[in-house]
């Protein structure tokens, strides 16, 4: 396990106080209430179900983002109900992690205090980045989902935590027709760990795809609507500030980084005068962050929402990351889908790939990743382009 992604399964459990000895063996042995079945195999172990109740485990299986073709909707479908039926003993699991001392221990008890129940868990950690994270389902003992927990276990995971649930706080407190976002449950520390645990937004396999665009334009409308912050030269935004002032403070030797700080200051200089509505972003506008539930639009993961920043981001988030799942990233792509962008709208493009390379490099200062790093150095080529133009 030294090294590879079933390590890293195990590393988060014990950053979760889970202590004891953990052993990769196969499904079946020992007791099933000790253990977390790898699913779907050890050489991409998406999720950790827990092997003793296969209500939750079924359920945990039966997430559907709107991202999701109707062939994936189907496995997922499939294999959720195959795990009802034979447990850990379906034909999709092969092995399990047993945990020596059990789960029901570290912040999993501390969890179960804090729900007034005892509860069990699947969970994700997903792709090495910066933001990387433990994130827990939580099942009462019945098997009913009581919500989801995201545990931050350094300072740059544990800030975004917090910052999510003083979004979903605020957020909750507005009216929105056209969105649903996670109510909180409880949000706190638990030794270093920063918690936040919200509660369970049902999706469906069956929410038909065609809808989804308009659902969206609706909720960007709602989100541009409460949050707008009228029309201001750029120059004077609170928006380019921060993001010069990050630039200057955290001076970097990476040649990516003194372009993308050239390029700001560029931006400041050209176009300072220039006025731009203000509003805010979820700041992850993407399909596998959504779903349609009912006609509303259910959205999770507000991490990197942002008030008071050139309004339109989400909308152009939205395309170019589609684009990008159907050919690839490269410049090529994305400036193909800039330049389908309304007429007018070069400068919103322009503070669009300012902010996401910031927000890249400054993960990259936590979390160097290749992948992550092409993608930047694809902002900052397109970026800089845009300038030029």
């Amino acid at each position: 396990m030294e090294g590879g992604p079933v390590a890293a399964l195990c590393h988060a459990l014990g950053e979760l106080g889970l202590a004891g000895r953990i052993t990769l063996e196969p499904v079946g042995v020992g007791s099933a209430m000790d253990s977390l079945v790898i699913v779907p195999n050890l050489e991409n172990p998406r999720i950790l179900v827990p092997a003793g109740q296969r209500k939750a485990a079924s359920a945990s299986l039966q997430r559907y983002s709107a991202d999701l073709g109707i062939a994936t909707r189907l496995q997922r479908l499939l294999a959720a109900q195959a795990m009802r039926l034979w447990g850990p003993r379906t034909p999709i699991a092969r092995h399990q992690l047993r945990l020596a001392r059990g789960i029901n221990q570290g912040l999993v008890a501390y969890l179960s205090e804090s729900l007034g129940q005892p509860v069990t868990f699947s969970m994700t950690i997903g792709k090495v980045r910066a933001n990387r994270k433990p994130i827990l389902q939580l099942f009462s003992t019945s098997g009913e989902s009581l919500g989801f927990a995201k545990v931050g276990s350094n300072e740059f995971t544990a800030r975004l935590v917090r910052q999510e649930a003083q979004t979903l706080r605020e957020l909750g407190e507005q009216r929105l027709d056209h969105l649903e976002l996670p109510s909180v449950l409880h949000s706190g520390s638990w030794e270093g760990l920063e918690l936040l645990v919200m509660a369970t937004m049902p999706t469906t396999a069956l929410a038909p795809p065609r809808r989804l665009a308009h659902l969206r334009a609706r909720a960007e409308g709602e989100l541009h609507r409460v949050f707008f912050a009228g029309r201001k030269p750029l120059g004077s935004s609170l928006w380019l500030a921060s993001w010069l002032s990050a630039a200057r403070q955290h001076e970097s030797p990476s040649p990516l980084w003194q372009r993308w700080r050239t390029a700001l200051e560029q931006l400041e200089g050209r176009y300072g005068s220039e006025q731009l509505e203000f509003s805010a972003t979820h700041g992850d506008w993407t399909a596998w962050n959504m779903a349609d539930y009912r006609g509303r639009l259910q959205v999770w993961d507000w991490e990197r929402f942002a008030a008071n920043v050139p309004a339109g981001l989400d909308r152009l988030h939205f395309a170019v990351h589609e684009a990008f799942g159907r050919s690839g990233v490269s410049e090529r792509t994305l400036r193909a889908v800039l330049g389908e962008a309304k007429r007018g709208e070069q400068l919103l493009a322009a503070c669009y790939l300012a902010d996401l390379a910031g927000r890249y490099l400054l993960g990259e200062r936590e979390q160097q990743v290749q992948a992550v790093q092409q993608k930047t150095a694809v902002l900052v080529a397109v970026l800089e382009t845009t300038l030029g133009d």
